[in-house]
């Protein structure tokens, strides 16, 4: 699962939104070490600013389409979940049938031990032969 979200979060177009992020945070350490006679003008102030602005819009589109597409992770996640609930069940019900399949006959009662009679002592007669044989139940 933690492979999977580094793959989604390793998109390309995330890891360029991030670097942009990255080189804004330069940009805006440069304007904090420049000299303090430039760092107090007008030009420097504003442009301190529409960086810091920039770099806001950056991160919030950036955690957007990140948080989306941890959501179809997830969602998609969740179904692979599901699919795999419905074949364990489905496992189970087949393996529950074998067993009462295999269990069925020796808790069932065949027609000669209804009538009283055990299996193995049991025979009928052909009345066209007149042949006898063993009933096996």
């Amino acid at each position: 699962m933690e492979r999977a979200a580094r793959a989604v979060l390793s998109d390309r177009s995330l890891v360029r939104r991030f670097d942009a992020i990255r080189e804004l945070d330069r940009e805006l350490v440069q304007l904090e070490r420049a000299e303090a006679s430039w760092r107090n003008t007008t030009v420097a102030t504003n442009l301190n600013s529409e960086i810091g602005v920039t770099r806001a819009l950056a991160v919030n589109e950036a955690g957007e389409i990140a948080r989306k597409r941890v959501e179809r992770l997830v969602n998609e996640f969740r179904v692979l979940i599901t699919r795999v609930i419905k074949i364990e069940y489905e496992i189970l019900q087949g393996e529950k049938g074998t067993l009462e399949e295999t269990s069925s006959p020796s808790r069932r009662a065949t027609p000669a031990a209804v009538r009283g009679i055990s299996a193995t002592s049991a025979s009928t007669t052909n009345t066209s032969s007149g042949r006898s044989w063993g009933v096996l139940a």
